[in-house]
């Protein structure tokens, strides 16, 4: 066997090693960015969650909203209308992550 012949399996199997890496940090890189755009579709949802928790007022608005929106006054409805705005950007960056592929069809 000559030299050129074992540079030129040597050459190669440092491609093919250098393929195997990248193709692993590629992967890795997408697991990552699932588990962070399912991180932050979850903060999205609770932080939501929580204001109506936390504030019986906004919860009554919510409930209320949701059953009738004839029965709110301009400033209710007002505040409702924000509400549904921020739920509305909640679902719209989950449907553009799952769109995009970060988030799977059951997320």
């Amino acid at each position: 066997m000559s030299w050129e012949a074992v540079a030129a399996i040597a050459s190669a199997t440092g491609v093919i090693a250098s393929l195997l890496y990248l193709a692993t940090q590629v992967r890795q890189n997408n697991r990552a960015s699932a588990v962070a755009a399912k991180l932050a579709s979850t903060r999205l949802l609770s932080e939501f969650v929580d204001a109506l928790i936390e504030d019986p007022e906004l919860m009554k608005l919510w409930l209320k909203g949701r059953a009738d929106l004839e029965t709110l006054d301009e400033v209710e409805r007002a505040r409702f209308a924000n509400m549904c705005l921020k739920a509305f950007w909640f679902f719209s960056a989950a449907q553009y992550q799952r769109r995009i592929g970060t988030l799977q069809e059951d997320e």
